[in-house]
């Protein structure tokens, strides 16, 4: 539902859902995205650390309102945060930093500069 969801909005060819990476892919994967997107729902999560990883990689990220994921981003400064399980606002949140590349949370963004 939730690729369905984004390209319905967003051309495919410009979304790709990577999954879960490690090690070197990871790094490939950040240094490459525009976006980060975790739209994490795990009930044991704590403060992702790929979070942290994404914002020094100056992504622009959107991520869920769960556990604490809010307590690292400052919301509409270095993420766009939705409700877990929200599908249709994790799309328009994509679609958001899609036609507004410019706006606060894209890779332009302070996060790697957070003091």
């Amino acid at each position: 539902p939730l690729f369905e969801a984004i390209i319905e909005h967003i051309p495919a060819p410009r979304v790709e859902l990577a999954g879960p990476r490690t090690g070197v892919a990871k790094s490939r994967e950040l240094a490459w995205a525009d976006v980060f997107v975790l739209p994490s729902r795990y009930r044991n999560e704590g403060q992702p650390l790929v979070v942290l990883e994404a914002m020094a990689a100056g992504l622009a990220i959107v991520s869920t309102r769960h556990r604490g994921i809010p307590d690292t981003v400052r919301e509409e400064r270095e993420a766009l945060l939705v409700e877990p399980g929200d599908v249709e606002g994790l799309a328009a949140a994509l679609v958001r930093l899609d036609e507004d590349p410019g706006s606060s949370t894209s890779s332009e963004a302070p996060a790697t500069r957070r003091g």
